[in-house]
């Protein structure tokens, strides 16, 4: 019994050092087992039950000797210079990831000068590019938790072994949704097979573009998406100046040996970033096929559903138009002009997002040092305190970019801009849809914002289930108004879609963060 009760002294002075956070049961007792101690090991060396009473004997005679975070050395802190670098970056990251959709844009008004396509070609060109964004979002959630568990880890070569699989699924399925969705919109008639045709083509295209942009978001590289799209569209517009006056189909091979470009662009950064130092060296093991999927799946999901959220009003309205609508092709432009452009607040504010994500971690570990044992919840209320800053500093931005993008586009200027760019549109409609497009997306970013403390704890399926319950939300707004009234009214239903995914995502981080030492340890 002696020498039980001196190795149990010894066994709680070591967990003392080992665990540098709140201590619990479950966390001790899983430290035990990848110790070795099992069950027989309780029983017989320290005279335990099993590995679960051992482990609440050496929480209560953790607790019972005073804290122990309190007198974890606290890290370093960042160099202020530094500081002050990082937070130019994430701010800056929103604006910067405008430029990629300017240059796509661009490209859409270059192709429709050059090509003289009509009103409804250039809208099958822009679906295409919209929709391949909303899709490959699936996948690029799919490889996040794991990729980033590994570049944590700065073990870039099973980083890249893992994406290398994730990226050959993703193309295999771009590949089917592109088959599926031209053959879809021609048979029912939303596009001519030539129209479809271009729509397949910036669905692919543009698909491999954001996947590879996901992958180099990872390592916090987006700029690279920047200088790859600039140096394709370098590179087309020198070969067709070239071309133009030798070679009949000199928009072609322009096209395709600027996009070469990108594509060969960000795929050398991403070796460079995630490639073995040496090629003779073997390929790092991954785990199972079976068990890489079930760890997906959730992030997939969220993807998934995330995309429907988004596109079902699109959807909704499409349909609509169809079936009611004369002129299709203004009343469909004049909708997606509206829902695009309300997009630019939720975009430019990103940065602060991504920014408060970054600082969560931070401050989590600056809560971990200030806690002390016998009032464990006092981690869970400092998260809280910061979640509420957070998002308080969140919304202030959204308010302010929206309400200045709604300024800039119900002037005057903003309306003859809009008939002169894209003729086929009814301006007043589209100013109308889109001030009603920043409040959905207004919503839509609170929901995500929620989502981004909701994921990070590896809680996905709570983020699941708020989206799901925002995709009926603006099922059962969307029906009636939009086909019983005015296809206009889509809009309408995704803010009604996206007040209830914000509520509802807002109950679920609320609900992790109160029991934030037991998550917080789960997802490190």
């Amino acid at each position: 019994m002696i020498a039980n009760a001196e190795r149990l002294t010894a066994l709680v002075e070591e967990f003392r050092v080992r665990v540098p956070s709140l201590v619990d049961p479950v966390e001790i007792a899983a430290s035990l087992e990848s110790s070795g101690i099992n069950d027989s090991v309780a029983r017989d060396r320290f005279n335990a039950r099993d590995t679960f009473d051992l482990a609440a004997v050496l929480t209560s005679r953790i607790r019972s000797t005073g804290p122990l975070v309190a007198r974890v050395a606290p890290a370093d802190a960042p160099d202020d210079s530094t500081e002050r670098r990082q937070a130019a970056v994430d701010y800056l990251r929103g604006p910067l990831a405008l430029i990629p959709i300017v240059l796509l844009l661009v490209i859409v008004a270059a192709y429709g000068e050059v090509g003289r396509w009509s009103t409804a070609t250039t809208l099958a060109f822009s679906v295409g590019m919209t929709s391949s964004m909303l899709v490959t979002n699936c996948f690029v959630q799919a490889l996040s938790r794991r990729g980033a568990i590994y570049v944590s880890r700065e073990d870039y070569a099973s980083a890249g072994a893992f994406i290398s699989l994730v990226l050959r699924v993703a193309l295999c399925a771009v590949v089917v949704v592109t088959v599926v969705g031209v053959l879809a919109t021609v048979a029912l008639g939303v596009f001519t097979p030539t129209d479809g045709l271009i729509f397949g083509a910036a669905f692919a295209a543009l698909s491999v573009v954001w996947l590879l942009a996901g992958v180099l978001a990872l390592v916090r590289a987006p700029a690279l998406l920047v200088l790859a799209l600039g140096a394709g569209i370098v590179v087309a517009v020198a070969v067709d100046r070239v071309a133009a006056t030798i070679y009949r189909d000199h928009v072609l091979l322009a096209s395709s040996l600027g996009y070469a470009t990108a594509i060969g662009t960000m795929l050398v950064a991403a070796r460079r970033r995630y490639g073995r130092a040496d090629s003779g060296e073997p390929a790092p093991s991954l785990p199972s096929l079976a068990y890489l999927l079930d760890e997906a799946t959730p992030y997939f999901t969220y993807g998934a559903r995330y995309m429907a959220l988004v596109l079902l009003p699109h959807v909704i309205a499409w349909l609509a138009v169809m079936k009611t609508e004369a002129d299709r092709v203004t009343a469909a432009t004049s909708f997606e002009i509206a829902l695009t452009a309300s997009l630019l607040p939720i975009v430019v504010t990103g940065g602060l997002a991504e920014r408060s994500a970054r600082l969560f971690w931070h401050s989590a570990r600056a809560a971990l040092r200030q806690t002390s044992m016998d009032r464990p919840q006092q981690f869970g209320e400092a998260l809280r305190r910061f979640y509420a800053t957070q998002m308080v500093r969140y919304l202030i931005a959204m308010i302010a970019a929206s309400l200045v993008a709604y300024a800039a586009f119900s002037t005057p200027f903003a309306s003859e801009t809009i008939r002169a760019l894209v003729p086929a549109t009814n301006a007043s409609l589209v100013q109308v849809l889109f001030a009603a497009g920043l409040v959905g997306y207004l919503l839509l970013g609170c929901g995500l914002f929620n989502c981004i403390f909701i994921v990070g704890l590896g809680r996905p399926q709570h983020a699941n289930n708020a989206l799901t319950q925002g995709i009926f939300g603006t099922l059962i707004v969307g029906s009636p108004l939009v086909f019983g009234f005015h296809f206009g009214y889509s809009v309408v239903a995704f803010a009604g879609g996206a007040l209830v995914f914000a509520l509802s995502s807002f109950s679920a981080a609320h609900h992790l963060l109160a029991s934030a030492d037991y998550h917080y340890y789960a997802s490190s």
